[in-house]
């Protein structure tokens, strides 16, 4: 199944592990929701996350540990300042709960399975309740709320790719499926633009033509950058770039050209995309 048209980021699909980006985003900016007002079995704190939740501590806490250390992990990668603010996130006891607060406080939004909702210029908040994927889309949606947290708004194919790589656990990502498979059979056989186009990447402003490819392709780039300690430098240069970029020019997604930068840092990424996706291979067990 190709993700659809009208998506923007923040949201996960019910029925299919698939990370959704809708519309619907804008008008949380205009419209936010308030805290829950259920009573909380368990408040807890991970790293910058306030944890709310109604579900046994036991049943998420392994998931709860990898997000503080995601954080950790990001600020490490790319150089990143910690964050300012507590980013709260919501765990419900069931979907039926989750499903009915969403619907009062959110009205215009889809009915995903998690969701990332931000006020401008303050921190964001992450709604979910346990389910089958429960940990990937917790990774998925922590990604973009610690990155909005420490850099602000960023190109939507660099937010996505970075959600797309860290969702996965940390032997995985690498190799995450089907990605890995397709992208290494397009650099192998030549086809199907084999080295994605970054410029066309940058080119999209809207979510609703954010296409299955272009997850894919943004996953490629993302994880080209940080296998690599010199690339993964250059990317977090980048990142800092986006920082500190003029607000409202972030705001229309006027990001400085990525493709530029890393043309004039490293005029060979094209033929080091190849080499590195030919010569990637997964361990053998």
């Amino acid at each position: 199944m190709q993700k659809t048209a009208n998506e923007h980021f923040g949201f996960r699909l019910l029925q299919n592990r698939l990370s959704f980006l809708t519309a619907a985003f804008i008008a949380l900016f205009l419209f936010p929701g308030t805290a829950p007002a259920e009573e909380w079995q368990s408040e807890y704190a991970y790293g910058p996350f306030e944890i709310y939740l109604n579900v046994d501590i036991n049943l998420v806490r392994k998931t709860l540990e990898q997000i503080a250390d995601l954080d950790r992990e990001l600020s490490a990668r790319f150089s990143l300042p910690p964050c300012q603010e507590k980013i709260k996130l919501y765990i419900f006891a069931d979907v039926k709960t989750y499903m009915a607060y969403i619907q009062k406080e959110y009205p215009g939004a889809p009915m995903r399975r998690a969701l990332f909702a931000m006020e401008k210029d303050k921190p964001g908040q992450i709604f979910t309740f346990l389910h089958e994927e429960f940990d990937v889309d917790l990774r998925h949606e922590c990604t973009h709320a610690l990155l909005h947290s420490k850099i602000g708004r960023l190109p939507i194919w660099i937010d996505e790719g970075l959600a797309e790589y860290f969702e996965a656990p940390k032997g995985q990502r690498v190799y995450k499926e089907p990605y890995f498979t397709q992208i290494k059979r397009n650099v192998s056989y030549n086809i199907f633009a084999p080295v994605p186009d970054l410029k066309k990447l940058e080119s999209i402003k809207k979510m609703g033509d954010f296409l299955e490819v272009h997850y894919r392709n943004s996953w490629s780039w993302m994880n080209f950058m940080i296998n690599d300690p010199s690339r993964q430098k250059l990317l977090g240069n980048y990142l800092a770039l986006c920082k500190n970029a003029d607000g409202t020019e972030k705001e229309q997604g006027a990001f400085p050209s990525f493709t530029d930068f890393l043309a004039q840092m490293a005029p060979k990424y094209k033929t080091d995309y190849k080499t590195y996706w030919k010569e990637l291979k997964k361990p053998t067990k």
